[in-house]
């Protein structure tokens, strides 16, 4: 079926007039069309994808093609961006992933990408309308398709750049990296069994109006785990009770799939990374981040590579990052920047010291996973990101150290690290431990960063005999401000973020024992390790090599930076 010129109304005009606006560029110049269209994956006689082909019409060769990867349909507000890289001349595929908005095959996410996203090219390359080269861009799990073709074998060639919003390259580590299981999984699992409602909005619009977060909490809080999701979603998430039931990410194939952080040894490919203090994907961001600045890769994103266009980098330096406490916004050349160490001592108290006691104590809280410490903010889905968390210091399970009022700024930037001496009556246990801020005057605080970690029943364990651990928390950058107050939380659980610790040994998946735990935090006596040490930086280097928000506006930051 011939494709028709959609007429662009004013609705239409006047967003896409803003759009360029805010990215400082001209008026779009340029009408579309739109078609449907069905791929068939090489090789494979049972699928076939299908995807939405926009063509600019102003009758000039297009700049580029875009590519596009996406199991949330095809509809809004998806749409819309797409119709404005069309009105700037870019040709744009997007492409419904398997068994996903029409298109055929199973269900299996993040593990059948790495052979359907090369196979997706083969067939684009084959087209009258393909310009010869392409680039990527979309967030989260549209990010790890990226990865996905960045990991290809052999390396696509006319891949020229990549634009990765919140995006992991290992999904296997942000389901089961902490030891526990990411549980906005089965969030994800119920959304993605709305696809009858037509589109992402409507999926999302189901899944908020359906009673799905009341049944879902009953559901992550089930014994067995594993029979409760079973229970709420049937046969459609057939996929997700395996990933339940396997938790051995390092040996277990079944998790081959998902590692494509393989892109980040051999890609030569630009790249845009783009995240935020707070998301699901910072620690994976920052690591793909790094690794790629070793390499000496473009980890930055201009005009030039896709539309080959010689007008110079558009960006004075490769990294953005927002401090928060400030919302100031900092080019810098390279992340983190230099800096130097600060280190405060945890004080049974409650106190967080300067110094450090001599004489050893021990302060302890018991974790009872029938009541799990509850979740407070931090890097959810939804619902998350900074919040008032001064409740959860005052629990009784869970452990808080609290500064002297500054008499200084200080700066934080880069990854707070803890060692702590820990001690627990079980091997079974879990340690989550957050950095916040204190507002000037006590009454309430912030969560800047955090940490959370399934430690090993299998180390050396004496009920009651302290351990040490040592802990990175996620990056962050932020200015203490001059009589605000550092803190510091230690728990034993984070519910509903991640599953809590049953206890008793069991399977997560499958276990129906549980118990509680007594964790005990030892301080003092000369021993220099139950530090809280943060990175703070007293000079004027700063950093930048991709562009870090506390607040991600992914429309806002995509169309900011053309292709």
């Amino acid at each position: 079926m011939a494709a028709k010129p959609l007429s662009q109304g004013w609705f239409d005009w006047i967003i896409h007039r803003f759009v360029g606006w805010r990215a400082g560029l001209p008026v779009p110049s340029s009408s579309y069309t739109v078609q449907t269209v069905k791929i068939p994956l090489a090789g494979d006689d049972n699928i076939q994808l299908v995807a939405d082909l926009y063509q600019p019409t102003h009758g000039k060769p297009p700049s580029g093609t875009i590519l596009i990867q996406c199991p949330y349909g095809r509809g809004l507000p998806l749409s819309l961006n797409l119709r404005i890289w069309a009105c700037y001349g870019y040709n744009v595929l997007l492409v419904s992933t398997r068994s996903t908005f029409g298109s055929s095959g199973a269900l299996d996410p993040a593990r059948t990408d790495s052979i359907d996203g090369p196979r997706v090219v083969e067939w684009m390359r084959a087209q009258p309308w393909y310009t010869g080269t392409f680039a990527t861009l979309g967030p989260s799990y549209l990010g790890f398709t990226q990865w996905a073709l960045l990991n290809a074998d052999p390396p696509l060639e006319d891949m020229v750049a990549a634009i990765i919003s919140v995006g992991p390259q290992d999904f296997s580590e942000l389901l089961w990296g902490t030891g526990a299981l990411w549980l906005p999984l089965v969030d994800w699992a119920q959304s993605m069994a709305q696809q009858r409602y037509g589109s992402m909005l409507g999926m999302l619009w189901a899944s908020m109006t359906g009673g799905g977060g009341d049944r879902l909490m009953s559901v992550k809080k089930s014994l067995p785990f594993v029979e409760g999701a079973r229970a709420e979603l049937g046969d459609r998430a057939s996929w997700l009770y395996e990933l339940i039931n396997r938790s051995d990410t390092a040996s277990d194939p079944h998790y081959h799939p998902m590692k494509q952080g393989g892109a980040l040894e051999k890609t030569k490919v630009p790249i845009l990374l783009v995240s935020g203090w707070y998301d699901i994907c910072t620690m994976q961001t920052m690591a793909a981040y790094q690794r790629l600045q070793e390499r000496n890769c473009t980890v930055a994103l201009t005009r030039k590579y896709l539309a080959k266009r010689t007008m110079g980098d558009i960006r004075p330096s490769p990294v953005r990052i927002n401090i928060t406490g400030t919302n100031e916004w900092r080019w810098l050349p390279v992340y983190p920047p230099p800096t130097s160490s600060l280190e405060l001592f945890l004080d049974p108290k409650g106190a967080l010291s300067w110094t450090q006691l001599v004489t050893p104590e021990k302060t302890q809280f018991t974790f009872d996973p029938h009541s799990p410490t509850p979740s407070i903010g931090g890097p959810f889905l939804m619902d998350g990101g900074s919040v008032d968390d001064s409740v959860l210091a005052k629990r009784p399970d869970v452990l808080s150290f609290t500064s002297p009022p500054l008499t200084d700024d200080i700066e934080v930037l880069g990854t707070p690290s803890i060692v702590l001496l820990h001690s627990s009556d079980t091997p079974h246990v879990d340690l989550f431990v957050r950095l916040s801020e204190v507002a000037a005057g006590g009454r309430t605080s912030r969560n800047l960063c955090e940490v959370y970690k399934r430690l090993d029943p299998g180390r050396a364990h004496t009920p009651g005999a302290p351990i040490k651990v040592e802990l990175a928390l996620s990056d962050c950058a932020h200015r203490f401000k001059k009589g605000t107050q550092i803190r510091v939380v230690v728990a034993g659980g984070c519910f509903p973020l991640y599953s809590f610790n049953l206890g008793s040994g069991e399977p997560q998946g499958t276990g129906t024992t549980v118990r509680s735990a007594v964790h005990g935090v030892h301080c003092g006596g000369g021993r220099r390790v139950e530090a809280c040490v943060t990175r703070g930086v007293k000079t004027d280097t700063y950093d930048d090599a991709f562009h870090v928000s506390s607040v991600v506006s992914y429309y806002s930051i995509i169309y900011s930076l053309p292709l």
